[in-house]
């Protein structure tokens, strides 16, 4: 029997209601690899957990920049 650990996935939610909070939320430009179709923001400060059950598929994916933006992002809002 699994736990709700490996049942489960942490996402930060992504907006285009942009509020340019560079510490907690990270922007991103649209493009074709990260499959968004407005300027985003990642927020780091609005986690929520969700069952795995319910992520659909990849629609895309940041850049590696971006990604270590996002984690500091995540460190900093999680006091880590």
């Amino acid at each position: 029997m699994l736990g709700f650990a490996d049942e489960s996935v942490t996402i930060a939610l992504i907006t285009s209601d942009i509020l340019r909070l560079p510490s907690l939320r990270i922007f991103v430009q649209p493009t074709e690899a990260n499959g968004l179709r407005l300027d985003s923001e990642i927020m780091a400060d609005m986690l929520h957990t969700v069952p795995i059950s319910k992520i659909g598929k990849v629609l895309g994916m940041i850049d590696p920049f971006t990604q270590r933006k996002v984690d500091e992002a995540l460190r900093l809002h999680l006091g880590l």
